[in-house]
């Protein structure tokens, strides 16, 4: 596996709870990793930790070996240039139009002042490629959740970035976008980038899924390469695996098993 993202004995506390709770994990590079658990079970705090956005309380966060907050401002600066993040409530600026929330990335982590015209470029591509036909100059408010999920993924490929951070990336989104991003994931998987993701989507794990994590309550319960994990014995782990990936059977064979072998048992 190569060195990606190690995260050592972190703990993250939010209004006095430990929401993840002395946890060491990895994401390999080149690969896509799922993150998945009931809700509040700490899946969103931990791809932020793991990203950067947000400080751990203890423990530390590393990237091909070295220590985030060990890093320059100009180290971080180019260690968050290669990464985009899809959040699970879209987190767009209100303030500002669909356009100015998807130019934000291109302005702000280019090396040089990037031209007008290539900013329209890049976005325009996006669009179609989606096929978004509202206009570019609404505010978010008024689009739909399901839209305001679309342009956050939109705004996440700006860059083209080799680390794509994703929470619940289909979430609210209809069925035809939820396919093409299902697509667009599969062609960056291809093309080697990182996709490190929390997902209930069985389609989504099936499909992209080398690695899978099971939380619960702010601890890793377990973590390894997916055809070992849908295998687990540990009650916790079939106990989310089934709820969570409950209609996973038309998809992969490996998790059916998984949940013919736990209902026999009852």
């Amino acid at each position: 596996m190569d060195q990606g993202f190690e995260l050592k004995q972190v703990t993250f506390r939010g209004y006095g709870i430990k929401v993840l709770d002395n946890v060491s994990t990895e994401f390999p590079l080149h690969s896509c990793t799922v993150i998945m658990g009931f809700s509040g079970s700490g899946k969103s705090t931990l791809l932020k930790v793991a990203a950067g956005i947000l400080w751990p309380d203890e423990g530390e966060v590393c990237f091909q070996g070295k220590p985030l907050n060990r890093m320059s401002e100009k180290e971080l600066l180019e260690f968050r240039s290669r990464m985009g993040f899809v959040f699970q409530d879209s987190a767009l600026w209100s303030n500002l139009s669909v356009y100015q929330n998807l130019s934000l990335p291109l302005q702000f982590h280019y090396n040089k002042k990037i031209e007008p015209r290539e900013v329209d470029r890049t976005i325009q591509k996006l669009l179609l490629e989606f096929d978004f036909k509202d206009d570019v100059q609404y505010r978010p408010a008024q689009l739909s959740t399901g839209e305001r999920k679309l342009i956050s993924f939109l705004r996440a490929l700006a860059l083209n970035p080799s680390i794509l951070f994703l929470d619940d990336p289909t979430g609210f989104v209809d069925n035809v976008t939820a396919e093409r991003i299902l697509k667009n994931l599969k062609h960056q998987k291809q093309e080697g980038k990182t996709l490190i993701m929390a997902t209930h989507s069985p389609e989504l794990t099936s499909q992209l899924a080398d690695f899978l994590i099971i939380m619960k309550e702010g601890k890793i319960l377990e973590h390894g390469r997916l055809k070992e994990v849908v295998h687990s014995r540990d009650p916790d782990v079939i106990e989310v695996l089934s709820e969570v990936l409950s209609e996973a059977a038309v998809y992969d064979t490996d998790i059916l098993e998984l949940l013919q072998d736990d209902s026999s048992t009852e």
